[in-house]
C-alpha cells in the first residue's frame, strides 16, 4: 500500500457458470457480420466483399487441423461452411474461397470445382481431418478430403434403407455429427429418423461399401413427438445433430419446437427424451465444455442457450428479422451453429446471404478499464 493511502476499490468480473471465459452471454454479446453482405452471389474474396448464396451448415476448424486447411494467400482456415450448391471456407483474415463445387446444382464425386452438389446443408469435420456433409437435395452423405477430393459414402435416391453405404438410402438428410471415433450421426429430416454411418474396420474409406448405415432413432415415414428406445421414439424434421462429450447426442426436432436428448442403449438403438426447455423451430445446436446447449431458432430468429439444469436465456435476436451488427443485432433465419476453442460462435444467416459471429463483449463499466484488465 503507498505510504499515506488508506484504501482503494476496483472491480472485478468472475465467470460462474462456464469454464471458458468468452461465451456468448445474455445482454453481453455482440452479433458481427463475418462474411456476406445480404446480397445472394457466388464471388470469393474479402469478408463483406464475397458473396454468399444460403448459406447452410459451418463447422469451425480445430487448431490441430490448421496445417491442414489453407486458402490460397496460406492463411489458416478458420471455418468451412456450405453455401450455392458448394463447400467453402473462410480464413482467419477474413477471406473466402471455394473449397469444392461449382455453384451449379448436380451430383458429381470428384475434386474442386468437378464436384457438385445439390443443397448441401450440415457439415462436420471428421478426426482425419476430412469434411462430413449432407448432400440434402442428393439424398446422399459426401467425404470431402483437405485437398478437394469428394466421394459419397451413403446413400443414393430418397429412402430409408439401412445397409451398406452403396445400398443404404436417405430422405433429405440435414444435419451431421461426427465423434472424436469417427462415427457420423444424421438427422435424416424427411424420414424423421436419426441415423449411425459407422466404417468397417480395416476397409477402404473411400469406397461407400465399406461403411454401415443403421436407424438408431425414429420410424421412417412416421413424425410424432414420443419419447422412447429406436423405433418406438418419434420426431417431426429433425434438422441437426450434436456430439455431447459423454457419447450422447441432441437433436434440433424442428417441428416439435423441442430439443431431444439420444443415449445409447444397445449397438442398434438409443434411448430418446425430451427437454424440458421449448424453442422455436430450432434447426442449428452447438455445445460447450461446461454442458451448455446453444439452439439457433428461426421462428423467430434468435440464438438461445439452455444450460445444463434446463434453463433458457435468449441471447441474441428479437421477435422481429433484420440484417443488424452490434449488442441488439437481428438476423433473418439463423439456421447452423459452430461454437470456436475460444468460445465465438459461428452461426449461418440463410436469407442474410451471410456468415455471422457471436461472442461476448465488454460491458460499459468493463470498458473503462485498460489493456491489462485490471487497474482503474
Amino acid at each position: 500500500m503507498p505510504r499515506g493511502v488508506s484504501g482503494f476499490s476496483f472491480y472485478a468480473w468472475i465467470e460462474t457458470d462456464t469454464n471458458v471465459v468468452n461465451l456468448p452471454a445474455q445482454n453481453a454479446s455482440l452479433l458481427t457480420t463475418v462474411a456476406g453482405n445480404g446480397v445472394p452471389g457466388g464471388l470469393d474474396g474479402p469478408g463483406k466483399m464475397a458473396r454468399l448464396n444460403d448459406p447452410r451448415g459451418v463447422a469451425a476448424v480445430p487448431a490441430v487441423l490448421a496445417d491442414r486447411y489453407r486458402t490460397a494467400s496460406g492463411a489458416a482456415v478458420r471455418a468451412v461452411f456450405t453455401d450455392g450448391h458448394r463447400v467453402r471456407m473462410v480464413d482467419t483474415k477474413g477471406n473466402v474461397e471455394t473449397l469444392v463445387g461449382s455453384g451449379a446444382a448436380g451430383f458429381a464425386d470428384g475434386v474442386g470445382g468437378s464436384a457438385a452438389f445439390h443443397d448441401p446443408d450440415g457439415i462436420a469435420i471428421c478426426p482425419d481431418g476430412s469434411l462430413a456433409v449432407a448432400d440434402s437435395g442428393n439424398h446422399r452423405i459426401r467425404r470431402v478430403r483437405p485437398n478437394g477430393l469428394v466421394v459419397t459414402i451413403a446413400g443414393s435416391t430418397a429412402g430409408s434403407a439401412d445397409g451398406a453405404g452403396n445400398v443404404a438410402t436417405f430422405n433429405g438428410p440435414a444435419g451431421v455429427a461426427v465423434t472424436p471415433g469417427g462415427v457420423i450421426f444424421v438427422a435424416d429430416t424427411a424420414n424423421h429418423t436419426i441415423r449411425r454411418i459407422m466404417l468397417v474396420a480395416g476397409s477402404d474409406p473411400r469406397q461407400a461399401s465399406a461403411y454401415r448405415v443403421v436407424t438408431v432413432a425414429g420410424l421412417a415415414g412416421s413424425s410424432g413427438l414420443a419419447d422412447g428406445v429406436g423405433t418406438v421414439a418419434r420426431f417431426a424434421s429433425p434438422r441437426q445433430v450434436a456430439v455431447c462429450p459423454d457419447g450422447d447426442l441432441y437433436v434440433a426436432d424442428t417441428d416439435n419446437a423441442r430439443g431431444r436428448r439420444l443415449t445409447d442403449v444397445s449397438g442398434t438403438a438409443m434411448y430418446v427424451s425430451t427437454l424440458a426447455a421449448a424453442v422455436n423451430a430450432p434447426t442449428g445446436l452447438a455445445l460447450d465444455a461446461a454442458g451448455n446447449l446453444y439452439v439457433a431458432e428461426s421462428s423467430p430468429p434468435l440464438i438461445s442457450r439452455i444450460s445444463a439444469v434446463g434453463a433458457r436465456d435468449a441471447l441474441m435476436g428479437s421477435a422481429g428479422t433484420g440484417f443488424v451488427d452490434g449488442p441488439h443485432g437481428q438476423m433473418q433465419s439463423p439456421w447452423n451453429l459452430s461454437l470456436e476453442a475460444s468460445g465465438t460462435l459461428l452461426l449461418t444467416d440463410r436469407t442474410n446471404h451471410a456468415l455471422r459471429s457471436l461472442q461476448r463483449v465488454l460491458d460499459t463499466a468493463q470498458g473503462h478499464l485498460g489493456a491489462g484488465g485490471g487497474e482503474r
